[in-house]
């Protein structure tokens, strides 16, 4: 599960600022894109989990605007015809 309190990921360089690192890692198509999609995960499995509210692959759009940043759920909308799986 994902913590919601998480800055950016400095990839281990301590000299790198994480909070500006996620602004630039926000910045990322590719990032709301690896996110896991419906074909492989059950709409019941917990993929974030906050005090009083759990997300899973149908709350993207409620998570991105409960951490502040609508962007992202359009990111996820632009990226998902390149993984769309049929089954």
């Amino acid at each position: 599960m994902i913590n919601l309190q998480c800055a950016g990921d400095n990839l281990g360089m301590f000299v790198v600022n994480t909070l500006k690192a996620r602004v630039e890692q926000r910045s990322m198509p590719s990032s709301a894109w690896l996110l896991p999609y419906d074909t492989f995960w059950n709409s019941d499995e917990i993929l974030v989990s906050r005090p009083g509210r759990n997300y899973t692959v149908d709350d993207y759009q409620q998570l991105f605007q409960d951490i502040g940043f609508p962007d992202g759920y359009q990111m996820r909308k632009d990226t998902a015809k390149f993984s769309m799986v049929t089954l």
